[in-house]
C-alpha cells in the first residue's frame, strides 16, 4: 500500500503539469473567444495555491524542472488578468501565449537535460 506522504509527493511533481497544460488549453480557447466555464474551473489556480505549491515544492527539495511549469502557470494567469483590463486581439494573444509556452518548453529541456547530467555524472562518480 502507498503511504499518504508518497501520494502527496506524486501529486506535487504531476498537479503543476497538468494545471498548466488546462490553463494553456484555456487561454487558446479563450483566443477564439470559446470559453469554457469547466475548462476555467478546473485551471483555476489562485496566487495562495501557486505559494503553497512553491513552498510545499521546495520543502520537498523539487528540482527547478518540476517548478517551471508553476511559473508558468502563474504567468499565464497574470497575462490573463491584465487582458482583462486592456484587451489585445486574439491574434497576439495567442501569439504571445504560444511564445511563452515553446519558451518554456525549451527551458524544461534544458532543466531536465541539466539534472540528467548531473544524476548520470554522480553515478559514475560513485563507481
Amino acid at each position: 500500500m502507498v503511504s499518504k506522504y508518497k501520494n502527496f509527493l506524486l501529486l506535487l511533481k504531476h498537479l503543476p503539469f497538468a494545471i498548466a497544460l488546462l490553463m494553456l488549453i484555456s487561454c487558446i480557447l479563450n483566443c477564439f473567444d470559446i470559453y469554457s466555464k469547466l475548462l476555467a474551473s478546473f485551471c483555476f489556480y489562485s496566487p495562495i495555491t501557486a505559494v503553497f505549491m512553491l513552498y510545499a515544492s521546495s520543502v520537498f527539495q523539487n528540482c527547478i524542472w518540476h517548478r517551471l511549469p508553476i511559473y508558468y502557470s502563474i504567468i499565464l494567469e497574470i497575462i490573463t488578468y491584465i487582458n482583462l483590463y486592456i484587451p489585445i486581439s486574439g491574434r497576439i494573444d495567442l501569439f504571445i501565449y504560444l511564445t511563452l509556452t515553446i519558451l518554456f518548453i525549451i527551458l524544461g529541456m534544458y532543466f531536465k537535460n541539466n539534472t540528467n547530467k548531473k544524476r548520470h555524472q554522480s553515478v559514475i562518480d560513485s563507481a
